[in-house]
């Protein structure tokens, strides 16, 4: 009993002097009394307030990806819904309320770029556009209107209402004839 006794001491004051060791003069410990979150939200990037706002429609996918709560993925979205006309336009293509709070103050949203001069065509009417005949006025989330989610493991495409929809790992949008084309069969559940 003495031994084990001895050990657990000897033990104790070795942690204890490696700690003090380990302490440097001068400097304060951690601020213990900060809970979990608040050191998690502390340690969280946060856009600096003197660098220039990013613009979604022109930032490159490593500008994105130094935003505050923007990684590879969200990055990939914002740059595949492009041209964005306000920063609350984000939520369209995916990306959390919260992250939008987040990164609100550090971006901009630049107007599409519109062709100058003579050679300017005018805006295309339901009429003139030659594609579908479902008329709907907002994009749709993923992949837009007309699109559906491809499941490149299992060959097996989705529609929109389907809830495999953008879910699985490994796929990607495309428009149904264009799955057709390469192959893809449509899901047995799910409604067009």
């Amino acid at each position: 009993m003495r031994r084990i006794l001895a050990i657990a001491i000897t033990s104790i004051l070795a942690v204890a002097a490696l700690s003090a060791q380990r302490a440097q003069p001068g400097t304060a410990p951690p601020d213990s009394s900060k809970t979990r979150v608040e050191r998690k939200a502390s340690s969280e990037k946060t856009a600096p307030a003197s660098v220039a706002a990013i613009d979604l429609n022109t930032a490159s996918q490593e500008q994105l990806e130094a935003l505050p709560g923007v990684g590879p993925a969200t990055a990939k979205k914002i740059i595949g819904g492009r041209p964005f006309t306000s920063v609350a336009d984000l939520k369209r293509v995916g990306v959390s309320a919260s992250t939008i709070n987040k990164i609100g103050p550090s971006v901009t949203v630049s107007a599409p770029p519109q062709p100058t001069g003579s050679a300017a065509r005018p805006p295309r009417t339901e009429a003139a556009s030659p594609s579908s005949s479902k008329n709907v006025s907002a994009p749709l989330p993923g992949g837009g209107n007309g699109q559906v989610w491809v499941n490149l493991d299992s060959k097996i495409y989705h529609y929109r209402d389907d809830r495999f929809y953008g879910k699985t790992k490994n796929g990607k949008y495309m428009s149904e004839q264009d799955a057709v084309r390469a192959g893809y069969r449509a899901a047995k559940t799910g409604g067009k």
